[in-house]
């Protein structure tokens, strides 16, 4: 499945310093790459429709499980919002550079963000585990 973001990327194009030309950033190499298996699941993270937040979680040494029930927080918040149809959370079985990854799909982006402004999912969210994570449309 394609994937196309619904936000801006940095990476794809800057502005020369002062004048209107655009120059594109290098390309990367793949940031990491991974054999990951799937640790936990809710609801239908791979049906059609919706958006995909797709997020990549650093855990440290040891630390595994912490982050497992951390993100186990975080679906029981977001289980309560409207527009949250189901996730999936992957965890390397590798050395890749971020341990865990997770696929949330929602129903819009708008009800995504409606679900941010929920006082459990703040405090879900406000957990001990850096990463990143971006809202995606398949297409």
């Amino acid at each position: 499945m394609a994937v196309r973001s619904t936000g801006r990327c940095e990476r794809t194009s800057r502005c020369a310093s002062s004048s209107s030309t655009v120059r594109r950033a290098p390309a990367r190499a793949s940031p990491h790459a991974g054999v990951y298996e799937i640790v936990e699941e809710a609801g239908e993270p791979a049906g059609a429709g919706g958006v995909l937040l797709i997020s990549f979680l650093a855990a440290g040494a040891g630390e595994d499980e912490r982050l497992v029930a951390a993100r186990e927080e975080i679906r029981e918040a977001w289980s309560g919002c409207r527009g949250q149809l189901g996730m999936r959370l992957y965890r390397d079985a590798g050395d890749a550079d971020f341990r865990f990854v997770e696929v949330t799909r929602w129903s819009s982006p708008l009800m995504y963000a409606r679900a941010l402004r929920e006082p459990a999912v703040a405090a879900a969210l406000a957990g001990p585990f850096a990463g990143r994570a971006a809202l995606y449309l398949p297409v």
